[in-house]
């Protein structure tokens, strides 16, 4: 009786911790060409554009030229984010900017 006890115990707390649906992480993204407010709302937008990216909070702070991300890591992956923004035309972290959405740029955002 004692060892079935013990195996059910194994096999629902094997259920119960194998099967995550979710996974929040925070990161903090570099944008050096992040350089004021305009540039702050291109940047969200891309990210906000990401197909299935379930964002839970997001911050960009121009002072530092950092975007801080809270998203389900489950959902998509960092490389998804930093991607998007590169496509809108700043460099994220250590992925380049696409340098024709550079270029489109307003003007604010070019100086």
């Amino acid at each position: 009786m004692r060892n079935l006890i013990v195996a059910l115990c194994l096999a629902v707390g094997a259920v119960l911790t194998g099967c995550r649906k979710s996974d929040v992480t925070t990161v903090v993204i570099s944008v050096p060409e992040m350089k004021n407010t305009a540039c702050a709302e291109i940047v969200i937008h891309a990210v906000y554009t990401v197909e299935h990216v379930a964002i839970t909070n997001m911050n960009a702070d121009v002072g530092t030229r950092e975007l801080t991300v809270t998203y389900d890591s489950m959902k998509r992956g960092l490389k998804n984010i930093e991607m998007a923004i590169a496509g809108a035309g700043f460099a994220a972290n250590e992925v380049p900017a696409n340098a024709e959405a550079a270029k489109k740029l307003p003007p604010e955002c070019l100086e």
